[in-house]
C-alpha cells in the first residue's frame, strides 16, 4: 500500500460519493398524497367535466423496459359509468438530469387501453390530466435547491467543532453537494450523491 501525498490530499480536499438507498415504499407514500383524491376533468381543467377520482397508487418496480410501475384505482363519475372501478397500469421511464439536478419523467406507457372504449377514453383524459398535471410535475423532482440547503446548513454547523460521535468533532467547508447520478434498483431508488469540500477532525476524547 503507498503512502498518501499529503500536500496532493490536502490541496484537493475531500471527495466522497456516497451511495443512498431510498424504499419504493417511502416514494410510493409521497405520490400516495398527491395522488389520492385527485379528480380527472376533461382537459385538467378545475372546472371541466369530472371523468373520475384515484382512489389508490402502488408503486411497483417494472418488469419492462421503464423503471417504474405506477397503478392506480379510479373511481369512474360520469352519467353513464357512475361509481365504476378501473384499474391502470401506467409504465414510467426516469431521466436523471445532471446539469439541472432534477430526476424527470421520460416517457410513460398505459397498460391495458384495449379493456373497452370508456376505459380508452378514460385513459386518454387521464393522461391529459392526471400525467401531465400530477405525475409529471411530481416526477419532475429538481433537487438543487434542496442540496444548497443542506449545505448552507452543514457548513453552518462546520464553522464550530460539529461533534459527530462523542468524542469526534468535525470542521471546515463543504463546497460542493450534488447528485452525480439516480437510477432504480430493484426496491430502492439509488441516490448517488457526491461531495466536496475541506475537512478535518479533531479527536477530543478517546472513550469512544
Amino acid at each position: 500500500m503507498e503512502k498518501l501525498d499529503i500536500n496532493n490530499a490536502l490541496e484537493n480536499g475531500v471527495n466522497i460519493l456516497l451511495p443512498v438507498q431510498i424504499k419504493l415504499k417511502v416514494l410510493e407514500k409521497k405520490l400516495q398524497k398527491e395522488l389520492i383524491g385527485f379528480e380527472i376533468r376533461k382537459d385538467g381543467e378545475e372546472d371541466g367535466t369530472l371523468y373520475g377520482e384515484v382512489l389508490a397508487a402502488k408503486l411497483h418496480p417494472s418488469r419492462q423496459d421503464f423503471d417504474l410501475n405506477l397503478e392506480l384505482e379510479i373511481l369512474t363519475k360520469t352519467k353513464l359509468f357512475k361509481n365504476k372501478k378501473l384499474k391502470i397500469d401506467l409504465q414510467l421511464k426516469l431521466n436523471f438530469n445532471l446539469q439541472k439536478q432534477a430526476i424527470e419523467l421520460e416517457n410513460y406507457k398505459a397498460i391495458g387501453e384495449n379493456n373497452s372504449w370508456f376505459t380508452n377514453k378514460l385513459i386518454g383524459f387521464l393522461l391529459n390530466s392526471l400525467i401531465r398535471k400530477k405525475v409529471l410535475e411530481k416526477s419532475n423532482f429538481h433537487l438543487e435547491p434542496k442540496l444548497k440547503k443542506a449545505k448552507t446548513t452543514l457548513n453552518k454547523k462546520l464553522e464550530n467543532l460539529f461533534e459527530v460521535k462523542k468524542g469526534v468533532l468535525l470542521y471546515g467547508n463543504m463546497q460542493e453537494l450534488f447528485l452525480q447520478d439516480v437510477y432504480i434498483q430493484q426496491k430502492h431508488a439509488v441516490i448517488m450523491l457526491a461531495a466536496q469540500g475541506d475537512l478535518a477532525a479533531e479527536i477530543s476524547d478517546l472513550d469512544f
